[in-house]
């Protein structure tokens, strides 16, 4: 059975839609291209791009775990999944938004430089539109919310 080996809770700004997970030495290239509809986890080297449901601007709630292996089920409630395959060379990661090279929130060590597997869920997004329809200056924080799950593959 796998186990929990370290989490980090925190929220992320978003621009256009979406929030990076990226490794500290830096993106290495632009994520790949969606591979059609309904896909919101983009994988590149040293990078994850994470694609809310709403574009509208406010900064969902994020929590990152490392695991050290395939973890279990997320529990009910999570009923939007994605999973992908990333390379992350020191296996550090930051949160930021698309086009802020700033982090959102502290570093996490997901283990050893390599491969991971991500199994992604989020919900909520749905909610933030009637928040902010009629309201200019309106940014919800964590109504969307996004578990994000790595473990090692080689």
């Amino acid at each position: 059975m796998s186990s929990l080996l370290r989490a980090l809770d925190t929220e992320v700004g978003l621009d256009y839609g979406q929030f990076c997970v990226e490794d500290t030495r830096g993106a290495a290239g632009p994520a790949a291209d969606p591979a059609g509809p309904g896909v919101w986890l983009l994988a590149g080297e040293n990078q994850l791009v994470v694609e809310s449901a709403s574009t509208r601007t406010h900064s969902p709630a994020v929590r990152l775990e490392a695991w050290d292996g395939p973890p279990g089920p997320a529990g009910p409630g999570w009923p939007d999944r994605a999973r992908a395959r990333v390379r992350f060379g020191s296996a550090v990661v930051l949160l930021h938004a698309l086009t802020e090279e700033e982090p959102d929130g502290e570093p996490l060590v997901l283990g050893p430089p390599g491969v991971y597997e991500v199994d992604g869920h989020r919900r909520g997004g749905e909610r933030v539109e009637p928040l902010v329809t009629g309201r200019p200056d309106a940014s919800p924080r964590g109504v969307e919310q996004f578990l994000l799950r790595f473990w090692p593959v080689s």
